[in-house]
């Protein structure tokens, strides 16, 4: 097996709070050339760091401590060891040698700057010599699947579906066709069909050009299907790793089994018994937006048509739906944060538009939204505590430590990420530290718009089982927005197909 990769005995510290906390211990692992290696573990287990300490990328930590080697092997099989390189060896290979293709497009794409210059931006930073940068800007938008290179190329990120963002986060990854393709979680945020549709994406990558690529993810029965490779890492430990074959056949670590399969617990299960009180009602609610054709031409798409829905207090209702079917335009509208071209949205039998100023800062504050991306939701440089801290004062109320904590235990965090900004968190402490902000308000209805698109099937369970046993001891409306009816179907009393 010839190696594109070699990491031997590799550990490391993070400075977080004034502590040195080790994050990774004595990471022995092989990647091998020209093939696909998945890094697989539960939320917060160390992946994604694993994969960001290949090119030392430890933006915004100061300070860090690490031992151990990571070798890349170059042509003529030239070692060099990036744990020890200097700045310009470092800069050097994360340009030419490296791709990477990052989780969140958010942090990633410019909203104000068209595709064309975020492509050729990322191109000039290289030492790409193989052709015209116009023409190689559209070929790799042909090579990742986009339809229409050239109308593409013209547009803002806000224009593009989920599953054309993704495709442009992997062309901005492989625009200099790098030897090394590293990936952080591709289709956390996707539907079941645009998963594989990026995943056979990913496939073709490597047996077509040869391109040896690592995926980190946390769905491990998904990715296994197109990984040669596979290593578990569970608490910064590398705890299996081997032929895909061999660990899907034959698991030998209970948070490989955990990660394959989703056990059902009827015990645990919560009540479906529901108050029929009507709180809220969606009626014949329509809503089109404009979508760009061109430069010179606009028109309307619309989302939703006489849309009608009703939710009872204490009620988990699943929406479901593909991506664009007009889903999360339905939870902003019940948010308030977008106003229908058509229709009523009633509240407690009173039409918003009916309502006072008051009233209305009422409102907003019962009913909770939360949003796909955790990082676009969160400042960069604002703690835990900070966070939640400006939400209590939003809502009018003292801070109170022990309520805080209740809330936190509610999503299976604990107080020791109250110092943490959502930099030194993983996706999934993200996303739950979101939801834990939403409970503070003690809404009527809480909003979950693919809050679990990022989290690992272990965390799932913990957080659905949470949520429906909130919403029953608070008697709170949920409306589970998702494209996974698995998921949907474990946590809903009644499911809406849109």
């Amino acid at each position: 097996m010839e190696k594109a990769i070699q990491i031997s005995n590799y550990s490391l510290q993070l400075e977080l709070d004034s502590k040195m906390i080790p994050i990774l211990y004595d990471i022995e692992l092989i990647i091998p050339k020209n093939k696909i290696t998945g890094i697989i573990g539960a939320s917060g287990s160390g992946k994604s760091m694993l994969l960001k300490s290949i090119l030392q990328l430890y933006e915004g930590i100061e300070h860090r401590s690490s031992s151990g080697q990571i070798c890349v092997f170059a042509q003529d099989s030239e070692q060099h060891d990036l744990a020890a390189a200097n700045k310009e060896a470092l800069i050097s290979f994360r340009k030419n040698h490296f791709g990477f293709v990052f989780q969140l497009t958010s942090e990633v794409l410019n909203p104000s700057q068209r595709i064309y210059q975020q492509l050729s931006e990322r191109l000039q930073l290289t030492d790409y010599k193989l052709g015209d940068f116009d023409q190689r800007c559209l070929e790799v938008l042909e090579e990742v699947g986009i339809d229409d290179p050239a109308l593409t190329l013209k547009k803002y990120p806000h224009q593009l579906s989920g599953g054309q963002l993704q495709r442009v986060l992997i062309a901005i990854g492989i625009i200099h066709k790098p030897k090394v393709l590293l990936i952080d979680e591709p289709t956390s945020a996707l539907n079941s069909a645009l998963k594989k549709e990026i995943l056979e994406l990913i496939n073709r990558l490597s047996a077509v050009d040869g391109m040896t690529i690592i995926l980190v993810s946390h769905n491990l029965a998904l990715v296994a299907q197109y990984c040669q490779y596979l290593a578990v890492i569970d608490e910064g430990r590398i705890v299996e790793s081997g032929l895909s074959s061999d660990i899907i056949n034959d698991p030998q670590h209970k948070i490989t089994k955990g990660l394959l399969y989703v056990e059902t617990n009827t015990e645990d299960s919560v009540s479906n018994d529901r108050n029929e009180n009507l709180i809220f009602k969606l009626k014949n609610i329509s809503h089109a937006f404009q979508s760009s054709k061109g430069f010179l031409f606009k028109k309307n798409q619309i989302v939703l048509q006489d849309f009608n829905l009703s939710i009872n207090e204490g009620e988990i209702i699943g929406l479901v739906g593909e991506s664009g079917s007009g889903k999360s335009t339905v939870g902003k509208i019940l948010a308030g944060f977008l106003m229908p071209d058509s229709g009523e949205v009633l509240y407690q039998g009173t039409a918003l538009e009916e309502f006072s100023k008051s009233q209305y800062k009422q409102y907003r504050s019962e009913v909770q939204i939360i949003f796909q991306d955790p990082f676009g939701s969160l400042s960069p440089h604002r703690t835990a505590k900070q966070v939640l801290s400006e939400a209590i004062a939003v809502f009018g109320l003292a801070y109170d430590q022990k309520i805080v904590e209740e809330k936190l235990n509610d999503v299976s965090l604990d107080s020791r990420i109250l110092g943490k900004t959502p930099k030194q968190m993983s996706g999934g402490q993200r996303q739950r530290l979101l939801i834990a902000r939403a409970l503070l308000a003690s809404p009527k209805l809480l909003i979950c718009d693919e809050i679990l698109s990022s989290l690992d099937t272990i965390v799932k369970k913990k957080i659905l089982k949470n949520l429906k046993s909130v919403a029953q001891q608070y008697k709170m409306a949920i409306l589970f927005i998702s494209h996974d009816l698995d998921t949907v179907q474990d946590i809903s009393d009644r499911i809406v197909n849109m």
